[in-house]
């Protein structure tokens, strides 16, 4: 494995919130939020059982998260898919294969299962719920079940509590909970970065790099920082380095749990406080692996560069300045080289005119697509056409722009063919 350990990969279920249909589906991702638009049809992508229009919309009503791979995560998705055939359960736990029930009941009775067997009670795993009722269904499953998941699997009500519901009989009881606290609940809070590991990461990345060889706080042996791994205290200032061998022993002895072969926390033996063993772990894992997320987790924001004056004041940005003008108080304003043209003096004033607006459109970035009309009331001197000679070989301007000659004898327009978005039917 050549990659970090991920900051955020779950384990979700969906339930069809048609009330025609109660059909379940059982999924992994590492962002929650883009995957449940993907099933809703709201992106790109999404399961071929999801995309059925009389299934939708779906909601996500509980996701397990805490894998140290993606292969882990697919790992639990697919034996919770496959609750009767997988090897992580032992074949007198597994459910008859001939049991066609997809209930929630039945998800949840595999859900709980999963966490109970060796294979993945001891990983870093959290339980979080997003529906009431869900969430009801399971402390009732966990009521009735004599097996007990461990006390280091988290189970989190992300919802708002609803209003309680007395007890249907005098048999079942619910498991006390706290009520949850206001504020913004669900998936949408969720972080799926690495920030909240940018602190402890820059410190121990700054400490090794200052210090070459230094001793291990376990064994007190010369650790080398370019070939061993080492592990960093994320408390504070502590300056805690120790081998991952070495720190792990250490822990597992303090647990007095001589069958594991990974440890689930511990004291730092420098400061005393708690230690987490896959907050470390995912600490070295970036150090060593994730060059391109600390990249990026360290990048600074490149500010956006403001025009200022000599002054030192922000001067607003006049690209639109044409447009907006064209519009303000119920008349068209023309470029000052139209406004000052005079079509009486200089006969050629209307083909001039034309050249200039399409030097203004080739080096304008507004996209130009709409006519120009110049209108005039004053009379055009009859020597018009002949001065300039015949229409046909009058020049014509590159583009699109066209610029049409009227007839002095029987027209006072002059027509500008342009392809400007901000003018339309301008009159003087």
């Amino acid at each position: 494995m050549d990659r970090p350990i991920p900051s955020f990969y779950c384990c979700y279920l969906l339930r069809s919130a048609s009330p025609k249909h109660k059909v379940l589906y059982v999924g992994s991702t590492p962002h929650p939020r883009r995957r449940l638009k993907q099933h809703n049809g709201e992106a790109p992508g999404g399961a071929q059982r999801t995309s059925k229009d009389s299934l939708r919309p779906w909601e996500m009503t509980l996701i397990v998260t805490g894998f140290p791979s993606k292969i882990a995560a697919l790992q639990f998705e697919w034996a919770w898919q496959n609750n009767y055939k997988t090897r992580h359960i032992a074949a007198h736990m597994r459910n008859d294969q001939t049991d066609k029930r997809l209930g929630l009941k039945n998800k949840l009775s595999h859900l709980h299962t999963l966490l109970c067997v060796q294979s993945f009670e001891r990983w870093p795993l959290e339980v979080r719920f997003f529906a009431a009722d869900v969430y009801r269904h399971w402390q009732l499953h966990c009521a009735k079940s004599s097996v007990s998941i461990r006390s280091s699997i988290a189970v989190v009500e992300d919802f708002h509590a609803p209003t309680p519901k007395p007890a249907r009989n005098k048999k079942e009881t619910l498991i006390p909970t706290a009520p949850a606290p206001d504020g913004p609940k669900g998936i949408s809070i969720l972080d799926f970065s690495y920030e909240s590991e940018k602190p402890t990461l820059l410190k121990s990345m700054s400490l090794l790099q200052e210090k070459t060889n230094f001793p291990c706080a376990i064994c007190e042996a010369n650790m080398n920082s370019k070939q061993d791994l080492i592990l960093c205290c994320s408390h504070g200032e502590c300056e805690m380095f120790a081998h991952l061998t070495c720190l792990s022993r250490h822990f597992l002895r303090a647990e007095g749990n001589a069958h594991a072969l990974l440890p689930e926390s511990g004291k730092c033996p420098t400061c005393h406080n708690t230690l987490h063993w896959v907050l470390l772990v995912r600490n070295l894992s970036l150090r060593i692996r994730g060059q391109t997320e600390v990249a990026q987790l360290i990048k600074k924001p490149r500010a956006r560069k403001v025009p200022r004056n000599e002054a030192g004041v922000v001067e607003e940005d006049d690209s639109h300045e044409l447009g907006q003008d064209m519009h303000s108080n119920g008349r068209a304003a023309l470029p000052a080289f139209i406004q000052s043209t005079d079509y009486n003096d200089d006969p050629n004033a209307h083909v001039t005119a034309d050249l200039e607006v399409q030097t203004c459109k080739t080096s304008s970035k507004s996209r130009l697509h709409k006519p120009i009309q110049i209108f005039t009331d004053e009379p055009i001197l009859p020597t018009f056409e002949e001065e300039l000679g015949p229409s046909s070989s009058l020049p014509m301007p590159l583009g699109n722009t066209q610029s049409k000659v009227p007839n002095p004898q029987t027209s006072s327009k002059v027509i500008l063919n342009s392809d400007w978005d901000d003018i339309d039917d301008l009159k003087e």
